[in-house]
């Protein structure tokens, strides 16, 4: 049968692993568990499909964008900034099934998230960043907000938090939330309870090839990635959880899973075997400081591989 990616969001019973299997690009979907009610709609971007999902992804400020998540409503229990994080976790070891080139990846990540902590070597590997800090797009307000896309908006933190309004347009704005939020004395002082809270997690740095299940990283990487040479059987799920080890309470989750294909073989190498995948990993590296420099116009990033 051909592979195809199946999303799953959490129930009103089950915040994690997600049960509920929904459409992606289509109007948002009821998420309630007992830490969080609100919305979710998923965005995905297709080769094969042009039209789906373009009420996301001609937005200007979305048309690099491959994938998205937005959730949107509020936290139900007496919490700061502080208890909430966001980010990956899987429940068996991924250490055997590692692609090659994935140190260089996870490099990338924290130069891309400076708030990220994670274990991918652990036998329930995951990556958690600070939610607030994480997020691509926060709107934090009294009233719900609607919209395909977030609307970064966080003046209300001059109320709650007595800093004053960050300036610029959207992305600058989006900067300054990221690096208030990664001071955990400044995650303290915001308390999330009664509030309304959007949130949009979104990518373009990853191309999916829904014909091959391939991840190809842009360029200057020119790297791609077999999904299902690697895949292990597991969905990819993203989760918001109070804590920052595995196993914490989760207020809801998302996942991402492969169906109908055959897994990974245990005993499988995750070694490069062909010409095409021998890159080295010292010039890759490179790359991905180069283009991350570029993104953040930092360039003495390239130092630290020197």
């Amino acid at each position: 049968m051909v592979p195809r990616l199946e999303t799953r969001i959490s129930s009103s019973s089950t915040p994690y692993p997600p049960p509920q299997t929904i459409k992606t690009n289509s109007s948002p979907t009821p998420l309630r568990t007992s830490s969080f009610e609100g919305t979710v709609a998923l965005w995905l971007k297709s080769p094969h499909e042009k039209e789906a999902g373009q009420e996301y992804f001609s937005h200007p400020s979305r048309e690099g964008m491959t994938y998205a998540i937005v959730v949107r409503g509020k936290f139900i229990d007496d919490i700061t900034a502080d208890d909430i994080f966001f980010g990956n976790v899987f429940e068996n070891p991924v250490r055997d099934h590692l692609p090659w080139g994935s140190s260089i990846a996870m490099r990338a990540m924290q130069w891309l998230d400076p708030s990220i902590e994670m274990d991918a070597y652990a036998d329930r590997p995951w990556a958690l960043s600070p939610l607030l800090a994480t997020m691509n797009y926060v709107s934090i307000t009294r009233q719900p907000q609607n919209g395909v896309i977030v609307e970064e908006d966080c003046d209300l933190l001059e109320e709650l938090a007595g800093i004053q309004k960050w300036k610029g347009d959207s992305k600058a704005r989006s900067s300054s939330r990221k690096a208030w939020f990664n001071i955990p004395a400044n995650r303290e002082k915001v308390q999330l309870k009664g509030l309304e809270i959007s949130l949009e997690f979104c990518n373009g740095y990853l191309d999916v090839d829904f014909n091959t299940f391939s991840v190809t990283l842009p360029r200057p990487f020119n790297l791609s990635i077999p999904l299902l040479k690697y895949w292990d059987g597991q969905p990819v799920t993203y989760v918001c959880q109070m804590g920052k080890q595995p196993g914490e309470r989760a207020c809801w989750s998302v996942a991402y899973h492969i169906v109908d294909a055959v897994p990974l073989d245990d005993t499988a190498s995750a070694k490069p075997n062909t010409e095409e995948e021998e890159v080295h990993e010292d010039d890759q590296g490179r790359g991905v400081a180069a283009a991350v420099a570029k993104e953040n116009g930092e360039g003495e990033l390239l130092d630290d591989l020197d």
